[in-house]
């Protein structure tokens, strides 16, 4: 008896529990109203995408894109590009491309053209079962650019259990040469979104279940392979996607409270816990925040409506550190006695919104932004 279509349905669950809240949602809000998405190179973004600084870079249908100055290049052909990366220097990029059974990372150029092939997923020929093949993701430096750390999924108990860990392989050598770092909770489709601290440590995300079979991830931060992650976040909130600010005293993070619904969220992280945080977007569904590298803002991906595909946005930094505001003018001199010492009424200061930057597009919103100056 063939365990082949059990195994099958496993790297199914594993492919979505990387993206849970996003398609999740989507699926739950189908219309046949649904645009058509068009590729980023044939959509002019919106004029307020020549603000955003440096180049960013995006997938959208199995492509990679970049976006500077304010257009679109592509970078590969639609083949099953995905999670783009940035090395510390910014003269690289790491990317996976998916195959229907398995996913590589690979080193590209700025340029999209491919320099190495880090990962050998596949299953070797002589074997046609399915859950021989391996699955790698979110693949990032860290800070030296000695070791690459990804998410993977050789920690399989069973054929039909398909549960990623967080390794870490050198940087020039294989995952044979590699080392787990993180032990996943059963059945959960594993740990994920591994984030390479500069000072050394890792942050990571880990899904599990709680007392009522209801799906939760927590970011995790662990300093050494193997040992028991700290949470810094609770399974309540359901946090994931974790992004460090240039200066690394902010992290910046979706969080779900385990509904259909997801927001942005900014804490102060001192390198070992995260102080108050404070949401900053409530009323998109948002995805993949990254930082400007300049710290002029934020980034991420959403719906401009409900059940569309997702979008580029930028929110500047006024929208979630506002200037302090000027001190009351003195009372003059000439002023009555009545009204000497009293405050100038001032205007409350205008909200700064999210700007769309893209409309018709629809960018992979399982896939983070590298974002280089």
């Amino acid at each position: 008896m063939t365990r082949k279509p059990a195994a099958v349905a496993a790297l199914a669950i594993t492919m979505l529990l990387t993206g849970v809240g996003t398609y999740v949602y989507e699926a739950a809000h189908e219309t046949p109203l649904r645009k058509v998405a068009k590729a980023p190179t044939k959509v002019a973004p919106a004029p307020p995408a020549s603000l955003l600084t440096g180049t960013l870079y995006l997938a959208q249908g199995g492509a990679l894109y970049s976006l500077s100055r304010g257009v679109f290049h592509a970078l590969t052909p639609a083949e099953g590009w995905t999670q783009p990366s940035l090395n510390p220097s910014s003269s690289s990029l790491l990317a996976v491309k998916r195959d229907p059974f398995f996913s590589n990372v690979f080193r590209l150029g700025l340029d999209g053209s491919v320099a190495a092939q880090l990962t050998n997923n596949a299953a070797p020929r002589w074997n046609p079962d399915p859950g021989a093949n391996h699955w790698s993701f979110y693949p990032r430096y860290s800070a030296d650019e000695s070791t690459v750390f990804m998410s993977y999924d050789s920690s399989k108990q069973l054929e039909y259990e398909v549960d990623a860990a967080i390794w870490g392989m050198p940087a020039g050598g294989s995952l044979a040469q590699g080392h787990r770092w993180t032990s996943p909770n059963s059945y959960t489709g594993g740990d994920v979104q591994p984030l390479p601290l500069p000072g050394g440590g890792l942050l990571y995300v880990k899904y599990d279940l709680d007392s009522d079979g209801k799906m939760a991830s927590q970011i995790m931060l662990t300093t050494r392979q193997l040992s028991v992650g700290k949470a810094l976040t609770a399974a309540g909130d359901d946090c994931s996607q974790p992004a460090l600010s240039p200066d690394g005293s902010m992290l910046a993070m979706i969080c779900t409270h385990k509904q259909q619904v997801s927001q942005l969220v900014l804490a102060p992280f001192d390198g070992s816990s995260l102080g108050p945080s404070r949401v900053i977007v409530a009323d998109h569904l948002v995805a993949q925040p990254a930082w400007s590298p300049d710290g002029n803002g934020i980034a991420f991906l959403a719906p401009a409506v409900p059940g569309q595909d997702f979008q580029l946005w930028w929110l500047p930094r006024a929208g979630y550190a506002p200037p302090a505001p000027s001190p009351s003018p003195s009372p003059s001199p000439s002023a009555s006695p009545a009204r000497k010492g009293s405050a100038t009424p001032r205007p409350a200061p205008t909200p700064v919104k999210p700007i769309q930057i893209t409309t018709d597009v629809g960018l992979d919103a399982t896939s983070p932004i590298a974002w280089s100056t």
